[in-house]
């Protein structure tokens, strides 16, 4: 039962970090400019991290949402 409790609490816990870090970001670039940015900072974490919340960093996600940006508009 333990086991299964961190597990839920794990997918949980990155997704509310995940919308945070989305909506902030977003919200940075302009809600039309900053949602492909944005999107694509989020998929770029996940797949260099899965599901570990751990590692998933503010500073982390901004710089890799600086580069986007411009590749993304």
């Amino acid at each position: 039962m333990g086991k299964f409790l961190e597990f839920v609490f794990n997918r949980i816990f990155l997704g509310m970090i995940a919308t945070a870090y989305f909506w902030l970001l977003t919200l940075a670039g302009g809600v039309v400019f900053g949602l492909a940015p944005a999107s694509a900072t989020l998929m770029s974490l996940y797949a260099e991290h899965g599901y570990t919340y751990r590692a998933y960093h503010l500073k982390e996600a901004w710089e890799l949402y600086k580069s986007n940006f411009v590749k993304s508009n």
